[in-house]
């Protein structure tokens, strides 16, 4: 997704594509949900879709804050990008841990 961002001029890292920081927070962020699928299932989709909406846009605006990262098209809508991009991502996530197996494997 921030490669995404990044080659749409949504967020500037002032490197090529995206930070190695970044990519290690993206793996953490994996393992996280990895481990807490269970207690994810548990809540509705849209109340995860809209906490990881406003997380991850968060999450950019302390990075923006500590000038991690510049966002060339302004705080306000860099915010309104960030808010539906991790809501869309937060929605398929959410999507994927709850759906049903096709088959049981014994």
């Amino acid at each position: 997704m921030d490669g995404v961002l990044s080659i749409s001029n949504v967020l500037d890292f002032q490197v090529l594509l995206i930070p190695n920081w970044l990519i290690m927070l993206w793996l953490g962020f994996g393992a996280f949900v990895w481990f807490m699928k269970e207690t994810i299932a548990n809540y509705s989709a849209a109340l995860i879709s809209l906490l990881g909406g406003v997380g991850g846009a968060m999450s950019y605006f302390a990075g923006y804050r500590l000038q991690a990262v510049q966002w060339p098209l302004g705080v306000e809508l860099t915010l309104i990008v960030l808010f539906l991009s991790w809501f869309v991502l937060s929605t398929a996530i959410v999507l994927m841990i709850k759906r049903k197996p096709l088959c049981e494997v014994s």
